[in-house]
């Protein structure tokens, strides 16, 4: 199984690994794990500083604006078409915070009437 792993608001993808650590280990190496970085820096989430430091930088996948959360939803949508596209088969998302939003939405898009601007 391939699991889409989005870390939550004021974290990372390196945190959210470590955090999943011993869930992936327990789960076997026959699964496959893909950590995304948000691309908007952000503050730490509450209690990120006290267990991993001020070492890491900390991410969101995007902020309040409609513009931020339509441009989320874009590049997940490219993400998956891109990896789909390659026949690297389906993905399990997993999700710490409200990315899992943004990835049920660029699932569930054409049901619900969503579109993003194409590139192609």
């Amino acid at each position: 199984m391939r699991f889409l792993c989005l870390h939550g608001i004021g974290t990372s993808a390196s945190i959210f690994e470590t955090q999943l650590s011993t869930l992936c280990y327990r789960l076997g190496e026959h699964h496959e794990y893909e950590f995304i970085e948000g691309s908007l820096a952000c503050p730490p989430a509450k209690g990120i500083e006290e267990v991993f430091g001020k070492q890491d930088t900390c991410y969101a996948y995007f902020d309040a604006s409609v513009a931020s959360i339509l441009k989320a939803v874009h590049d997940l949508a490219e993400f998956l078409d891109n990896y789909l596209t390659c026949g690297s088969g389906t993905w399990t998302p997993y999700s710490a915070t409200s990315a899992t939003e943004v990835c049920y939405s660029v699932i569930l898009r054409p049901a619900v009437g969503l579109c993003r601007a194409s590139s192609r």
